[in-house]
C-alpha cells in the first residue's frame, strides 16, 4: 500500500542520515531501529528526542540537530519538526549548523517530508526536487524521485 511505502522510505532515509552521523548517532540508531520497534509508529519518539537533546549537549553536530528536527516531527507532529528544522537554519542557532547544511540533500528532504505531511503539497515538491539536485548518489536520487512520484498522487487526488 501507499503507506507502507511511505513508511519504508522514511525508515531507509532515516537509516542513512544516521549512518553518516558518528558514535552517538549510531547509538540512538540503535535504539530507534534496533530490535524494539517494528515501525516507525511503534517507536518512542518521545524518548529519542531526548536522546538527541542530550546528544547535543556533548556533541553537537548539524546532523545530530537534523536527526533531532525530524525525532520532533515524528514525536509531536510535522509542524513542530517544521519549527525545529526552522531554528537550526537559523544563523547562530545554538547547535551551530546555520549554513552548515545548506548543501546537504537531506536537510530539503525532511523540509519536504514534513511539509508533504502537512498538506503543502507546493513547498513539499519545490524541496524534494532541490534534494534531487543535490545529492550525487544514484539510489538517494531514486528513493527522492519516488517521494516525488508519491507528492504528484496525492496532489491530483487533492484536486
Amino acid at each position: 500500500t501507499l503507506a507502507r511505502r511511505d513508511e519504508d522510505l522514511d525508515l531507509r532515509w532515516r537509516r542513512q542520515a544516521l549512518r553518516a552521523a558518528g558514535d552517538g548517532q549510531r547509538e540512538i540508531g540503535g535504539a530507534t531501529f534496533g530490535e524494539r520497534a517494528r515501525t516507525a509508529e511503534a517507536t518512542d519518539w518521545n524518548r529519542i528526542v531526548l536522546l538527541y537533546d542530550a546528544l547535543m549537549q556533548i556533541r553537537p553536530s548539524p546532523i545530530v540537530a537534523l536527526n533531532r528536527a525530524v525525532a520532533v516531527g515524528m514525536a509531536q507532529g510535522p509542524a513542530a519538526g517544521l519549527e525545529a528544522l526552522d531554528a537550526i537554519e537559523k544563523p547562530g542557532a545554538d547547535s551551530g549548523t546555520g549554513s552548515a547544511l545548506a548543501g546537504y540533500h537531506l536537510l530539503p528532504s525532511v523540509r519536504g517530508d514534513l511539509l508533504l505531511k502537512l498538506g503543502r503539497f507546493t513547498g513539499a515538491r519545490k524541496e524534494i526536487e532541490r534534494a534531487i539536485t543535490l545529492t550525487q548518489n544514484l539510489r538517494e536520487r531514486e528513493l527522492l524521485a519516488e517521494r516525488l512520484k508519491q507528492i504528484e498522487k496525492k496532489v491530483a487526488w487533492s484536486a
